[in-house]
């Protein structure tokens, strides 16, 4: 990897850490699926007019990633993101690639071994000391936590779906899945959300268009600069850094939100971590020993 290839990785992790923040701080200003429909919306009308036709088979496959992935995986993590904080949000939602291993091995039938075994366990346990004991003023409901852990589950089963999706460019496949998910979210904030009006007109407008600008136009920046990564370095290489966004997320929990840490958390979040990079690493390897195999 190059020295410029390095510092956009990092730019882009240290982007989709502090995502956790800023989620946070516009769902607690109007109702998490409102802020979430309107993201869906402006992205739509920035996206689509640069996007592609595409065909029925190919919007299909489309919205089989885009329903379980924006709608339900977004959805999931802006109602957590009301109740949890940032930064333990963010530990929470290592849970993903777990998750996704695991999907696999049922779905695809892809089998993994010990030390990949031993690195979800290790994850695991260290989520469980990071939701069993946080600091006493921490922002954390159980519903919260259930909102996070269906969110990196909906994330996994998105993610299975990607491999349907045959190559599109950045605007055709943003501003259509975008499209395909903001039903999902305008449907869920109507049912179970109130005083639409009132709350938009009592946030803080300052705070909510520099969330909706982060989100819209810094966020899809990142999955740009993600996409010329993943084209030009080994994906193994990259997922190894994504290990860094709860870390970010932490950081930006502590001094932008002001939020709590206790030693159970850091040390949990540690472990967590541990089992992770474990993981990671090993998924790594395995790819790597593909390549070889194939040369």
């Amino acid at each position: 990897m190059s020295a410029r290839d390095l510092l956009l990785v990092l730019f882009v992790m240290f982007i989709w850490g502090m995502h956790f923040v800023v989620i946070r701080i516009g769902a607690l200003e109007i109702p998490p699926f409102m802020l979430l429909s309107i993201r869906f919306a402006l992205c739509g009308l920035i996206f689509l007019p640069f996007a592609k036709r595409i065909s029925l088979e190919t919007l299909k496959n489309l919205a089989r990633y885009a329903i379980p992935f924006q709608g339900v995986h977004m959805g999931f993590l802006f109602a957590g993101l009301s109740q949890v904080d940032a930064g333990i949000a963010g530990l929470v939602m290592k849970a993903e690639l777990p998750m996704l291993i695991i999907l696999g091995w049922f779905v695809f039938k892809e089998r993994f071994g010990l030390k990949t075994l031993i690195g979800l366990l290790v994850a695991f346990i260290g989520g469980a000391i990071v939701i069993y004991k946080p600091h006493a003023d921490a922002n954390v409901t159980t519903m919260g936590v259930i909102f996070l852990l269906l969110s990196a589950l909906f994330w996994a089963i998105g993610s299975t779906q990607l491999r349907r999706i045959k190559e599109l460019n950045f605007p055709t496949m943003v501003g259509y899945a975008f499209v395909i998910a903001l039903p999902i979210a305008l449907t869920i904030s109507f049912i179970f959300e109130e005083n639409h009006l009132e709350r938009l007109q009592n946030a803080d407008h300052t705070k909510l268009a520099i969330v909706l600008f982060y989100q819209v136009i810094i966020v899809s920046m990142s999955h740009f600069g993600w996409k010329v990564l993943v084209g030009r370095n080994p994906v193994y290489i990259l997922t190894a850094f994504t290990i860094l966004t709860p870390i970010f997320a932490l950081i930006g929990g502590v001094f932008i939100l002001n939020e709590p840490m206790a030693l159970t958390t850091i040390f949990g979040g540690a472990v967590a971590l541990v089992g992770i990079a474990i993981v990671t690493f090993r998924q790594a390897g395995k790819h790597q020993e593909l390549k070889h195999v194939k040369e």
